[in-house]
């Protein structure tokens, strides 16, 4: 599955790591060369700098979406029932998420998942390699649109509960876990690799002495002693 993105004239690297999580839920990470996958015009050139190469269409596509579902809200338009407004908000918000997870993520910051559910569950995200670094202002865009959006959201929330319009409030809550949702894969996918292997190692370290430590003290509190 990963073998369709590469070119059939390049080199696959085989820099692939698998992670298991605490909840048993496997990761798999993989780089691959971004000159095919992100802008096959390159190749005719010959020259790879994709730090200067701006996928305009991407930040337009990454931004409109989200001024959209944000606008609906602060527009409150008295003319459209609440039926017909969530299914506006569900059909933008998919798309949204549409859009984000197959295109923007791609062309912005060259990160690509998904999820496989056979015999376990698997998180497959692909990387650019780190020896062809996009263009800075291109992820600046990506991930200040998520963050940002996500403050107008609740502020919205919190103008919604002041004025108690419940029914707005049902509605609000769904680009909010949409965007929270991308935004907490894309941050973990955006993760060294090492590091994060290195936070895991200390975080299983520490809870094993910290139970270590909190047997022994429930040893030394019963009032005889085990002896063999």
């Amino acid at each position: 599955m990963i073998s369709k993105v590469y070119h059939k004239e390049e080199h696959q690297p085989n820099n692939q790591e698998e992670i298991i999580i605490n909840n048993m839920v496997h990761t798999s990470f993989s780089y691959f060369n971004p000159v095919t996958f992100l802008f096959p015009e390159l190749l005719s050139n010959g020259k790879i700098d994709l730090t200067k190469t701006v996928d305009y269409v991407a930040i337009v596509c990454h931004i409109l979406q989200k001024i959209i579902i944000v606008a609906l809200f602060i527009l409150e338009l008295k003319n459209i029932h609440f039926e017909q407004l969530m299914l506006i908000i569900i059909m933008l918000t998919s798309f949204n998420f549409w859009i984000v997870k197959n295109y923007t993520g791609k062309k912005l910051i060259g990160i690509v998942w998904w999820n496989c559910r056979e015999e376990q569950d698997i998180w497959y995200f692909e990387k650019v390699n780190k020896l062809y670094p996009l263009n800075k202002y291109c992820k600046y865009y990506f991930w200040y649109c998520l963050y940002i959006y996500e403050i107008f959201l609740f502020l919205i929330l919190i103008l919604i509960v002041i004025q108690q319009k419940w029914k707005s409030f049902l509605i609000i809550l769904i680009p909010i876990f949409e965007n929270s949702s991308q935004t907490l894969i894309y941050s973990h996918a955006n993760k060294d690799n090492e590091t994060f292997k290195y936070l895991q190692d200390l975080t299983e370290y520490r809870l094993r002495r910290s139970i270590k430590c909190q047997f022994t003290l429930c040893l030394k509190q019963f009032p005889f002693r085990l002896q063999f």
